[in-house]
């Protein structure tokens, strides 16, 4: 009997042991913690908050350079004047005559600066202001140099001046990968930072900096930017009018989309209009309609920012059982994100035709007064037009809505 529970006793124990060598044995995984980025760095070119180991000069379109150094100064068809009142402080730059000005960083000595960044993962970042409205064949750009008066890369910013005139103040978010490729050293920098008119051009111009770790952040420009400028149909159009869609199919984006999350609405044509109808919307269940380009193409918005408008005629024959009864309305970049919304007041063209003018500027300003320069500048979907969003038991279904005549004018 004894024997029996000694043996009972053994067996429990040897079971205990070995499975408390199986959990020795056994790894320990620490939970996964995510890798936070790298932070970012300011290195000040021409900035108040830091001293630079470059200077600031203008240079007229004859070439001739006169550094920047006090309050104002002026070369031929270019001037500065500092409008903060602190050293380093914002610029006014102004170019006339119709001619070409420079604007731009080089080392004091002519010497070769080492800025120690890494191009891959850094960009050029400038606070500017468009006090004049560039012309759409204007030639605006920055560029650099490793050696004197030999520019190497050179990045675009006709668009970004053209549509943030008579807006807020702007940062310019530039890769160095745009100028490290077309073969410039930043271990060996004459001048990191150069701005180019090629015709009269007003703005304001501060704090240029490179910024480190902050290739992911927003609005970081492309190098190249391959969209077609949009312009009026008639050069001649007061109007400046820009045919988007019509019926007949004419216009720049005529590839029809009528999209549910669930279930699917009806496309219906009308001799001037095509009509969408919600035949199988389940609650909670969202769509509309979308008007892109038939070739994947990609159209740059900047010329009509300003003051231009997205027009077309709309009617709603039922709004159903919406529960706001309103409709958004936003233009669409399959590679670069969506414009702001812009909801229509409830109950729009609920008794008729109604020709309805939404703002490009409301479009692509924000909140904060930054422009959606990258999306502007890649639209490929002109229009996005819905319900506003129901969710739970909301449905649109019986909504029946009618569009037409769609086009981006100058009212």
């Amino acid at each position: 009997m004894t024997s029996n529970v000694f043996n009972k006793k053994l067996l429990a124990t040897l079971i205990c042991t070995a499975g408390l060598a199986g959990c020795l044995d056994d790894p320990y995984n620490e939970p996964d913690t995510p890798t936070p980025p790298p932070a970012s760095q300011e290195i000040p070119l021409y900035s108040p908050n830091g001293d630079s180991a470059f200077t600031l000069a203008i240079k007229d379109s004859n070439g001739v350079e006169a550094i920047v150094d006090g309050n104002s100064v002026s070369q031929g068809n270019i001037s500065v004047t500092n409008v903060s009142g602190e050293a380093n402080g914002t610029l006014n730059v102004t170019i006339t005559d119709n001619k070409s000005g420079r604007i731009a960083l080089t080392s004091s000595d002519s010497s070769h600066i080492n800025l120690n960044v890494d191009p891959a993962t850094s960009t050029l970042q400038f606070s500017t202001r468009a006090m004049s409205l560039p012309t759409n064949d204007q030639e605006i750009y920055v560029t650099s140099q490793k050696e004197n008066n030999a520019d190497i890369g050179k990045v675009s910013l006709t668009s970004s001046y053209t549509a943030s005139y008579n807006g807020a103040p702007q940062t310019i978010k530039i890769p160095l990968t745009c100028f490290s490729d077309a073969g410039m050293d930043y271990t060996n920098a004459i001048s990191p930072f150069s701005l180019v008119s090629d015709n009269n051009l007003n703005f304001d111009l501060g704090n240029i900096r490179i910024v480190t770790n902050s290739i992911t952040q927003p609005d970081v420009l492309e190098c190249d930017n391959t969209s077609t400028l949009l312009q009026a149909d008639d050069p001649s159009d007061t109007f400046k009018a820009s045919k988007v869609f019509a019926v007949p199919v004419t216009g720049w984006a005529t590839a029809i989309t009528n999209w549910m999350t669930v279930g699917n609405s009806t496309l219906h044509w009308g001799h001037d209009h095509i009509r969408i109808e919600y035949t199988n919307a389940p609650a909670g269940e969202n769509g509309g309609l979308v008007l892109a380009t038939q070739d994947q193409s990609f159209k740059d918005m900047s010329a009509y920012v300003d003051s231009g408008v997205l027009q077309f005629m709309f009617y709603v024959d039922n709004y159903a059982n919406h529960p706001t009864k309103r409709f958004q309305v936003q233009m669409e970049s399959s590679t670069h994100g969506n414009s702001e919304p812009y909801f229509l007041p409830a109950g729009t063209a609920e008794k008729g035709w109604q020709q309805i003018q939404v703002p490009l500027k409301d479009l692509f300003t924000r909140k904060d007064g930054s422009i959606n320069i990258n999306s502007l500048r890649n639209i490929d979907k002109a229009v996005s037009i819905l319900p506003e969003w129901v969710e739970g038991e909301q449905t649109l279904q019986g909504i029946d809505f009618s569009i037409g005549n769609v086009q981006i004018v100058v009212p």
